[in-house]
């Protein structure tokens, strides 16, 4: 039987919380606008079993406050800060054609970070920690977080950056559930 709640009315639930979350980051974002960064979060996240939209918009959160127009000094572009080297292999994924342009289309650029996590979670059995970690350093970078957070590496092994980027990443993942 269900809930008594039907899917499209979970769907806008989510898709509202999303945009609350995403206006308590950036209030200056136009209400409209947070709310198709909130589909578009929750479209994608929808997409994949072990993807869930409240970490994409705590990622997102950390790398862009949702700018999408932003440019980082070492070439990361858009709303989910993506390199062009990651972003082309996305792309070939998802069958897509890369331009450098397209990391600037909010829409699209969601569409790549969230298949960016898909992969990594799968790569690295779920582990929210060491894909937060990949999603800063590459997937070296959450191999060597993974062993650090396991005892088998020390913290200067690995980039002050990443280890800096997780507690941030996963301290706005719990505001934004506390939010639910």
């Amino acid at each position: 039987m269900g809930t008594g709640i039907s899917i499209d009315n979970q769907r806008k639930t989510k898709i509202q919380k999303a945009a609350e979350m995403i206006k308590s980051v950036n209030d200056k974002l136009p209400y409209e606008i947070a709310m198709n960064y909130a589909e578009w979060f929750v479209d994608e996240a929808d997409k994949y079993q072990n993807v869930d939209f409240v970490l994409l918009i705590s990622i997102a959160s950390q790398e862009s406050h949702f700018r999408h127009k932003v440019k980082s000094p070492v070439g990361a572009k858009g709303l989910m800060q993506m390199m062009p080297g990651t972003a082309m292999d996305m792309c070939e994924y998802l069958r897509m054609t890369y331009n450098d342009s397209i990391l600037f289309d909010p829409k699209t650029n969601i569409r790549l970070g969230a298949k960016y996590v898909n992969r990594m979670m799968t790569l690295f059995n779920n582990d929210e920690h060491a894909v937060i970690a990949s999603y800063n350093g590459g997937e070296g970078g959450g191999r060597k977080y993974k062993a650090y957070k396991n005892g088998k590496m020390s913290a200067d092994a690995i980039a002050k950056e990443t280890l800096d980027y997780v507690p941030k990443v996963l301290k706005f993942k719990s505001k934004f559930e506390g939010m639910m």
